[in-house]
Parts: structure tokens; sequence; C-alpha cells
């Protein structure tokens, strides 16, 4: 089955995903559960009890950190979907400890995208990127972050000021 939560985006994305593979000959069969049976599914149960399913990752501020739900070990979370690859594991530990300015780290992020993608235990389908245009002139106290991890654009706007 391809379980999703109660939340209308996921709803949609998986009804599309749904009508994509059916042009492939395959099946997805949708199960809308509330977010406690889902967390219990995919982050809880060892192992998971689901096919599919639709959850977003932050990346807070660096993409190094989002490769660490690769690793069940340190992210006792994915433990039961993700295998232990020791190959894997050494890649996630090399690129976080190289500087970002480092020339080496694209070359090491796209090695690590590379032994990733063969698990395809969790499949990018979309980021999460938003943009944000603010009058300067109409608002103040404005402090739109660069780099918000947890994908809340908007923290903080309830201190922002009409002039």
């Amino acid at each position: 089955d391809f379980m999703v939560r109660n939340i209308p985006a996921d709803i949609q994305m998986a009804q599309v995903i749904r009508q994509n593979v059916s042009e492939i000959g395959l099946t997805a069969n949708i199960e809308v559960v509330d977010q406690a049976t889902a967390v219990k599914r995919c982050w809880i149960d060892n192992p998971r009890i689901f096919e599919a399913t639709i959850f977003w990752y932050a990346g807070y501020s660096d993409p190094t950190m989002v490769t660490l739900w690769w690793d069940p070990e340190l992210a006792g979370f994915t433990a039961g979907h993700v295998p232990n690859d020791k190959t894997l594991k050494d890649a996630i530990q090399s690129a976080r400890l190289i500087s970002a300015d480092d020339p080496r780290r694209t070359g090491m992020l796209q090695n690590l995208c590379g032994l990733i993608d063969p698990q395809a235990v969790k499949i990018p389908l979309v980021t999460r990127k938003d943009t944000i245009a603010v009058r300067s002139d109409m608002i103040e106290n404005i402090d739109i972050k660069h780099v918000e991890g947890y994908g809340n654009t908007l923290r903080g706007i309830e201190s922002y000021n009409p002039i």
C-alpha cells in the first residue's frame, strides 16, 4: 500500500504518483492514515510497515545533514528500512568533515549521492523551496533568514510591523 498522512498536499501528491505509475502498469493503492499511525509505521516499527509513503526531511543548513538519514546507526528512525552500508557510512562521514568551501566537496557529495541512489529506499521527488518578497517600505523588523532549515520561511513573522 501507498501510505499517506491525512494532509491534503500529501494526498494530492499520492494521487499524481498513482496516476503516473499506472502508465507503466503499476498499481498504487492509497491508504490515508493519521499522523501517529504514519510515524509508528515509518519510524518506530522495525521493519517498517508500508511499501511507499510521502514524507519530507529538513535539510537544515547544509546538504550533508540530510545524508545522515541514510546511516541507520546515526538516525535510528530509519533503521526499519535503510540498509546498514559501511561504504555509504564512510562517505557520509567524509562529506560531513569537509568544509563548505573545499573544492573537493562537490565531487564528494556527487559520490555520496551515487552511493545512495542504487538503494532507492528514499527517492527525492521535490525540494521545498520558497521565494519571499517583502516591501521594506511597508514592513519593518523583517528578519528573513538566508538559511531556514526547517522549511519555515515565515519564522518570526509575528514580530514584523506594518509601517
